[in-house]
């Protein structure tokens, strides 16, 4: 394929490295595809204060969900320093505290300290610890959001990385982040409150060391069909985000899965709530019978490895527990995926490719996006994407209810308005997260 004007490619393997543009000269490809990965990847990752004794406390970067039955958490290991990743081996323990505003001199503080994974004391980063739990380590106070987990797996990837995937025990929610539930929500039976994000008002990393507070927050509920028409309808952004009386007062919420179920205190599983905000993983494939462009998002999506050969991962559930969806179908037969990137021009046609569509429709037709050819392996693109990583399928680790998809990156490819000096400009991206 024809290499266009207007973008930028690098191939990604241990064997070949090699750079494909216009004229211009060839960077050091090393030095340069790892800190690409990591400010593509990180533009818009969840941080978490993470724990492993009552001395320490980390900012941990670019974890996500990967299930809600149960809580699950996961990020590469290579994410902690060596000694927390040594102690979190032996005690199988560890607590998270969502990074919000309340912490901001001390996120800054962390984010000027370098990009090499360091942890901290306490009082170094002026936060208050807090022994929630008599079995787990201290949380930091100023967080709303504490989570008490325990190791679920450890996932060897490759010689140099590992995937660490949590069972979150328990979840402790301050109630100063709770407002009264939304109309839609009063329709179900026993909910109490609802997790606003503007009261959490979480930090995230936009990557090399960059870390900005969540700006923009607004409502868009999945496609709609029309069984009269046989067609779908979607909505555009809207800021109808069923905010309420912020005046009421509410309590402190403790919600373990095995004591409570799927159902916390709150009256609905709320996992996807407090872990936020989470990337979305754009991903498109081809059946292997028919060779139909598929196409959907996953808000369950992480980068799994930063080694010599970067790892991306989606998490998927099996339909009636048993039925594997197109994306994860398709990735295991054809032997490869493509991560495309959403911004906020490309939201309307990123819900609209979450219909529920048959076996051999395409997403491309219906959310009329254009689907181009990828280069190195045998998948479709989203061609009005900023962003693509081109994926060799690797490995799928089935996790209790759900599957995890791995995907070795073999192809970064970008536009070319998104390089500046040497590096990917984040400033240019409007990238969009799940929130709930």
């Amino acid at each position: 394929m024809a290499v266009e004007s207007d973008r930028l490619y690098w191939s990604v393997s241990k064997e070949d490295q090699s750079y494909a543009g216009t004229s211009d000269p060839a960077p050091p490809v090393r030095s340069l595809i790892l800190p690409l990965f990591f400010d593509i990847w990180l533009y818009s990752g969840t941080l978490a204060w993470f724990s492993v004794d009552d001395d320490h406390i980390f900012l941990l970067e670019g974890y996500t969900a990967a299930s809600y039955t149960p809580p699950t958490i996961i990020f590469p290991a290579s994410t902690l320093p060596g000694k927390m990743w040594q102690t979190l081996l032996q005690t199988r323990t560890c607590t998270l505290s969502s990074a919000t505003t309340r912490e901001s001199t001390a996120v800054l503080k962390r984010a000027l300290s370098g990009t090499e994974p360091k942890s901290f004391k306490f009082d170094e980063l002026r936060l208050k610890a807090s022994k929630n739990k008599k079995d787990y380590p201290f949380v930091v106070a100023e967080s709303p959001i504490h989570m008490f987990c325990k190791v679920h797996e450890l996932i060897a990837l490759t010689n140099d990385e590992a995937l660490v995937i949590l069972t979150v025990e328990t979840f402790v929610i301050d109630g100063s982040v709770l407002g009264p539930p939304t109309d839609e929500m009063t329709k179900r039976p026993n909910v109490t409150a609802k997790i606003d994000a503007d009261l959490i008002e979480p930090v995230v990393s936009l990557g090399d060391g960059k870390v900005f507070p969540l700006m923009c927050l607004r409502s868009m509920p999945r496609p709609t069909r029309c069984a009269q028409r046989g067609s779908w309808t979607s909505t555009d952004f809207n800021n109808n985000v069923g905010r309420g009386d912020h005046s009421l007062a509410y309590e402190t919420t403790e919600w373990s899965y095995r004591q409570h179920g799927g159902t916390c205190p709150l009256g609905y599983n709320a996992t996807t709530a407090l872990i936020m905000p989470r990337p979305i993983g754009w991903i498109s494939t081809y059946s292997q019978e028919g060779n139909v462009a598929h196409l959907a998002p996953y808000s369950f999506f992480t980068d799994v490895s930063r080694g010599c050969e970067p790892i991306v991962a989606f998490s998927a559930f099996r339909k009636e527990g048993t039925i594997k969806k197109d994306a994860h179908k398709d990735a295991e037969e054809m032997k490869c995926f493509v991560y495309n990137m959403v911004d906020e021009d490309l939201a309307v046609k990123m819900n609209y490719s979450a219909a529920e569509l048959g076996r051999n429709e395409s997403e491309f037709e219906l959310a009329k996006l254009t689907p181009g050819k990828a280069r190195l392996v045998d998948a479709p693109v989203v061609s009005e994407a900023w962003i693509r990583l081109e994926c060799e399928y690797f490995k799928t680790v089935e996790v209790d209810s759900f599957s995890v998809v791995l995907g070795f990156v073999r192809g970064i490819d970008i536009d070319r308005k998104l390089w500046k000096d040497g590096r990917l400009d984040v400033s240019l991206l409007k990238p969009i997260t799940r929130l709930g």
